[in-house]
């Protein structure tokens, strides 16, 4: 449901490796995808309390492929 608390841990690629990044956070909305054999759901995340390099490892990320 919309603003219930989440833990993830994140697998985020740089140049050279991957980046394990946990991170806490309130779901913001959500939208929820019938897959042949299974329902999948796509997430908006309000993270909270990430440290600042982290955060713009996900904001490269972000960038390279929207």
């Amino acid at each position: 449901p919309k603003e219930s608390k989440i833990q993830l841990k994140m697998l985020i690629p740089d140049e050279t490796s991957l980046n394990l990044i946990r991170a806490t956070g309130n779901i913001k909305w959500f939208k929820q995808i019938k897959g042949r054999y299974k329902k999948y759901f796509i997430i908006g995340v309000h993270f909270r309390a990430l440290p600042e390099a982290e955060k713009q490892k996900i904001i490269r990320l972000w960038k390279k492929y929207k």
